[in-house]
């Protein structure tokens, strides 16, 4: 169980349930007591980190901190949606495991409007911020967070230089992972397929997948939701576009010769395509040879033959993210830094048993 669970079960946001965990003021005692019977309900048990009752031993603060607490942040979206998802919330995981060993308590907040500022920053409840902001966020929203204190963005981006720390995937590593894989299983024909190609993370992954395999020699086609030019622009010289993802699949099974190998940039997309394809009596891992990302169980386990999946290291970042917030801390005026994880193909031992029946 989840703290997005509890505030499902609740009918709160995903913040109220925080402020309750961390015993804090400003919530009614009708809405914590409505949190905490949807605790008991569910059977959820927080965090040592997040009970922190008022009565107990007193913590002790490290000296270049006020408070001994920070805030994890969605921005320029709602938290119920965002760490509903399996990847988000391998990150916010390794975020909740890094704080709980420096003994930091941790409060989650939303900024919808990433132009109104979180009112925990805002009257420095907090001593700093872990960020995950979405990808029509302008920059100078991201960059104002800088006047408020010291804050580190998880996840997303696409390169250049940051406003503010920034810890995320190598998604250019993952594209060249992925057509490596798919070459090592012997693919000479290879094709990427998105239905999000606006978002810089899939742009990124699909351009690095589409040059690596250009410098391989190999052939590369990309498919891509929507007729918009700018969109089919970055995805290279043969890009076929569709207006829905039904039409895309049709494209790509009636090429001649078909593709030996498929990129799918997230395991929530490979759900969708796998019966698509079926329908179409192409065998995945069988006929096509498929690799995914973000290494999500919940849904890798829902497919038969299971794909393998590039894990982005997903634990790692939120505990990267939990310590450069403490180096910000410390050393307010160093540069601003990128750190980018490197992504990995997911153990053998994770991948269904069942992957390696059916291609026999």
């Amino acid at each position: 169980m989840s703290i997005v669970a509890v505030a499902k079960r609740a009918g709160v946001s995903v913040a109220t349930v925080s402020r309750v965990l961390n015993d804090l003021d400003n919530v009614r005692a009708e809405t914590a007591e409505q949190v905490r019977a949807a605790m008991r309900e569910i059977g959820y048990k927080p965090p040592r980190i997040k009970r922190g009752p008022k009565g107990g031993p007193r913590r002790v603060v490290p000296p270049w901190m006020r408070t001994g607490q920070i805030s994890v942040i969605t921005v320029g979206g709602i938290q119920r949606t965002w760490l509903g998802l399996p990847v988000m919330a391998t990150v916010v995981s390794g975020i909740t495991r890094a704080a709980s060993e420096l003994d930091l308590r941790l409060l989650l907040e939303e900024m919808p409007d990433s132009s109104v500022i979180s009112p925990a920053l805002r009257r420095r409840e907090v001593d700093g911020a872990i960020v995950f902001v979405h990808s029509g966020v302008p920059e100078a929203h991201i960059a104002r967070f800088r006047e408020h204190g010291p804050t580190v963005w998880v996840m997303g981006g696409e390169g250049g230089v940051p406003q503010i720390d920034h810890v995320t995937a190598d998604n250019i590593g993952i594209g060249s992972l992925a057509h490596k894989y798919l070459a090592e299983q012997g693919c000479r024909s290879v094709a990427y397929l998105t239905d999000e190609p606006t978002w810089p993370l899939i742009r990124l992954r699909g351009q690095s997948f589409a040059n690596a395999a250009w410098d391989a020699g190999h052939r590369v086609t990309s498919f891509v939701l929507g007729a918009d030019p700018r969109r089919l622009a970055p995805y290279g010289p043969d890009v076929h576009h569709a207006d829905s993802l039904d039409a895309l699949v049709d494209q790509l099974a009636s090429m001649k010769p078909r593709p030996d190998g498929l990129f799918l940039p997230t395991d929530y997309l490979t759900t969708r395509v796998y019966p698509l394809l079926l329908l179409r009596g192409i065998r995945p891992q069988i006929d096509i040879k498929i690799i995914s990302c973000d290494n999500e169980q919940e849904r890798l386990e829902m497919l038969n033959p299971r794909p393998t999946s590039i894990d982005i290291g997903g634990e790692q970042i939120g505990r990267l993210a939990v310590r450069q917030l403490v180096q910000r801390l410390q050393r307010p005026n160093d540069p601003i830094v990128q750190i980018q994880v490197a992504p990995k193909i997911a153990p053998a031992e994770q991948v269904d048993r069942r992957h390696h029946a059916a291609a026999q």
